[in-house]
């Protein structure tokens, strides 16, 4: 692995690729059409501390004075220049999905080259969280909330 780079984005770091390491049972793996890369959802912060260390082949230390976060993105890039992204919604809340999802997508246009300016017609940075979005909730179950607003609205 390459050292981190002070020229990357933050929360740019080395990783091998995702298909490779041993990853959480919980962890889904989400294909990033058109412009590659994988998403690693998550929906625990254990689960993504385990996978963070996975990745990076590098052993976990908990802070115990951090604090409780409802979610995490990160991004990493092997040595070969494949690209991973953490995601982790930690309360099963869509909105930090969304949230979270967004790093990733700002992670990945800057990875690839594609600067996203408040706005810009960024129809690209649209598209890659729509995608990201719609692949992670798939796998989450839905806060009561969420569910009773969707209920009505069929009403």
């Amino acid at each position: 692995m390459r050292p981190i780079s002070t020229d990357r984005p933050q929360g740019f770091k080395t990783a091998p690729k995702a298909k490779k390491a041993k990853l959480p049972k919980g962890a889904v793996l989400i294909s990033i059409p058109l412009f590659g890369g994988t998403v690693v959802f998550v929906q625990s912060k254990a689960d993504y501390d385990q996978t963070l260390a996975a990745l990076t082949n590098q052993p976990y230390k908990p802070d115990p004075d951090a604090i409780r976060m409802a979610g995490e993105a990160t991004s990493l890039v092997s040595d070969e220049g494949a690209r991973v992204y953490i995601l982790g919604v930690f309360d099963n809340n869509l909105y930090t999905l969304v949230h979270e999802a967004a790093h990733c997508t700002f992670f990945l246009c800057d990875h690839i080259g594609i600067e996203t300016r408040p706005g810009d017609a960024n129809e690209t940075y649209c598209y890659l969280l729509d995608g990201i979005v719609q692949a992670a909730h798939a796998q989450m179950n839905p806060p009561e909330m969420v569910v009773e607003v969707q209920e009505a609205a069929e009403e």
